[in-house]
């Protein structure tokens, strides 16, 4: 199929730290990497970004359809024309 998929891939933790990422103030497990998703357009640029634990900040399905939407609505092939 020739499907290409990156992967963002840190074994060495090296970026995480570098993104600041970590959360410090945990003592008993720390360091504590911040779970984020983010949402690329065609371009790989960073549409939008969400942050959090579990449901309180994780992005829900409906959230990300919105996103999608929004992200397609900025191709020119977009709205139908009968030109």
């Amino acid at each position: 199929m020739g499907a290409y998929w990156p992967f963002l891939s840190d074994h060495e933790i090296k970026l995480l730290h570098e993104l600041d990422l970590a959360d410090e103030s945990e003592h008993r497990f720390r360091p504590v990497f911040i779970p984020y998703t983010f949402v690329l357009d065609g371009e790989r640029t960073i549409h939008k970004v969400y942050n959090g634990w579990w449901d309180m900040g994780r992005p829900a399905v409906e959230e990300l359809r919105m996103d999608f939407r929004a992200i397609l609505s900025q191709r020119p092939d977009w709205e139908y024309n009968k030109d």
